[in-house]
């Protein structure tokens, strides 16, 4: 009878550990056996420290990247809602694409979960045999292109894990609002077409430096000169067009992400001459936007970008849109704080971009 109880009680036992485990399965297909309850993550790879920040787990992230140190935090609007404890936190890895972390320093902090965006599914089952600790892949889509679907499945996993469903659903339902608002002032009308100019790849670029299906462009009722481009190899949404292709395009309007402004300065010279051929430049329609990359994909410049191009291509659709006000609750929904003043002050952005000879001149308008 007492051996009995005793199988019974180990039993129970056993069966309660294994409660404290749920089975989840992340977004490289792979099922993985976390904690039910979450105390310390770790984030590794371009933009997962992003998404927690939005899914409002930052607080209980217990290493950092090095990486997170050197980028223009400006850039990065995610950036204003870590606190300065973060910065204290001992580095885990050197971050960058790729990049493996260090194991010995995971091991000693002990987090209950290690997301991650970057490494491929052998690497995430190495790290997590390495480290010992559940690994779970996240993603915000193709190789350094940004699909809102995949991104709106991440942070869901993110908030089931770290049981801040509540959060996330507040900001995917915001993100439903906003793009059925674009649509709904801007398709219908007669088609304009756009180039998006100077997009950042692994650090900023030159005017030529743009992306097929741009999101911003895909919310509007827009044509994206970039999307019309054959990339070898098709998958790629990362291009660069030579300033002939851009001329022979003759886009309506030119949008210049304002990471790439030094990049553009380096060689304006040259571009000139070539610049003052674009329709857009002669008729005053080249326009100044908020970094769309820098470790991955700002969301929230995303959607500003948008109403931003809206106001723009269909002023009549777009006019009781006030930007500053749009842009503010736009930042305090991903973000829970509002640096829109900060970056506005800090960087020429919604301004006209004018070229002259002499240079390039961005006014407010």
């Amino acid at each position: 009878m007492l051996r009995f109880v005793f199988i019974l009680i180990l039993f129970m036992t056993c069966n309660a550990a294994l409660s404290h485990e749920i089975k989840i399965t992340d977004l490289f297909d792979r099922e993985v056996m976390i904690p039910a309850k979450i105390n310390k993550v770790i984030a590794l790879g371009s933009g997962t420290l992003r998404l927690l920040v939005y899914a409002g787990a930052q607080d209980i992230v217990v290493g950092k990247e090095l990486y997170e140190d050197e980028l223009t935090k400006d850039f990065r609007p995610y950036t204003y809602n870590l606190s300065d404890k973060y910065y204290e936190l001992p580095v885990v890895s050197a971050g960058g694409p790729g990049v493996m972390p260090d194991i010995n320093q995971i091991k000693t902090l002990t987090p209950d979960v290690i997301f991650t965006t970057t490494l491929d599914k052998d690497q995430i089952d190495n790290l997590s045999k390495l480290t010992n600790s559940p690994v779970v892949g996240l993603t915000y889509g193709a190789v350094v292109h940004t699909d809102l679907e995949k991104i709106k499945m991440s942070l869901r996993l993110i908030g089931y894990i770290t049981h801040t469903q509540q959060r996330v659903q507040y900001i995917l339902n915001k993100m439903a609002m906003l793009r059925k608002d674009l649509y709904s002032r801007s398709f219908g009308q007669n088609k304009k077409s756009v180039f998006m100019a100077s997009i950042a790849f692994k650090g900023p670029r030159g005017f030529g430096s743009t992306e097929k299906e741009h999101p911003s462009c895909l919310m509007l009722n827009v044509t994206n000169i970039a999307d019309e481009i054959i990339a070898e190899p098709a998958k790629n949404k990362h291009i660069v067009l030579e300033i002939d292709t851009i001329i022979k395009k003759q886009p309506d309007f030119i949008f210049l992400d304002i990471s790439g402004k030094n990049s553009l300065i380096q060689n304006y010279q040259k571009l000139y001459s070539d610049l003052t051929k674009l329709n857009a430049v002669e008729e005053g329609k080249v326009f100044s936007v908020l970094p769309y990359n820098l470790y991955n994909s700002n969301i929230e410049n995303i959607f500003i970008t948008a109403y931003y191009i809206g106001k723009k291509v269909y002023p009549e659709q777009f006019a009781d849109v006030k930007l500053e006000s749009v842009a503010s609750d736009i930042y305090n929904s991903f973000l829970m704080t509002n640096p829109f003043d900060d970056v506005a002050s800090k960087y020429e952005v919604f301004r006209q971009v004018i070229f002259k000879e002499s240079g390039m001149k961005f006014f407010k308008r």
